[in-house]
């Protein structure tokens, strides 16, 4: 079931406040002059990336929601008391992976010591291995590999994402036609298009 809080609303508005002014501005040349101006800088580009990347998580966060759970006996739908939105869906695992205290960043053990008992009914203090953090590490002291495994993998994967937008944007430059595909790949690889891709 749906449900649209006040936070909600209000970043709603200010979306349609800045679509609306948009579509204001490009009716105007005097108003867009400065931000075609501002679309040619690469420092733009990169900030305005990194805002969008903001913006989709915010308007994911946006979206709120009940849970639908079982029927009740007369068929009626019961939802769930609690609120959830879209990010708490895509970001479950993270969301149910709750840890018994805090611990560092890309620890395996747990920030503080537990009392734990030995095999032998003796009891002793250490620092216990973290139940969902690096439990995939079969051994603690491969952490380092582990951390720089998948970094490399995540650099892969944005360098495949990067290269695929790019063939995007020389595939939209280029509108289907394999000659200009070719030309418009050159003008991205070496920057000389209008907007910094």
């Amino acid at each position: 079931m749906p449900v649209v809080l006040a936070t909600d609303a209000l970043f709603f508005l200010l979306l349609a406040l800045f679509a609306g002014y948009g579509f204001y501005a490009a009716r105007r040349p005097y108003l867009l002059a400065p931000w075609r101006r501002l679309a040619r800088s690469r420092g733009a580009m990169v900030s305005l990336t990194i805002i969008l990347f903001y913006v989709a998580v915010a308007f994911l966060d946006s979206l709120h929601f009940k849970p639908r759970l079982a029927a009740d006996q007369t068929g009626r739908e019961v939802y769930s008391s609690e609120i959830l939105s879209v990010l708490d869906v895509v970001l479950a695992p993270l969301r149910e992976s709750q840890e018994k205290t805090y611990s560092g960043p890309l620890a395996v053990r747990s920030f503080v010591k537990e009392t734990i008992e030995a095999a032998d009914g003796t009891l002793r203090r250490e620092f216990v291995r973290l139940e969902h953090g690096g439990a995939h590490v079969k051994n603690p002291a491969d952490r380092g590999r582990d951390i720089a495994r998948i970094a490399l993998h995540g650099a892969a994967e944005g360098l495949a994402a990067s290269l695929l937008a790019s063939l995007l944007i020389c595939l939209i430059r280029a509108r289907g036609r394999a000659s200009q595909f070719r030309r418009a790949l050159v003008e991205v690889a070496r920057g000389r298009t209008e907007l910094p891709w």
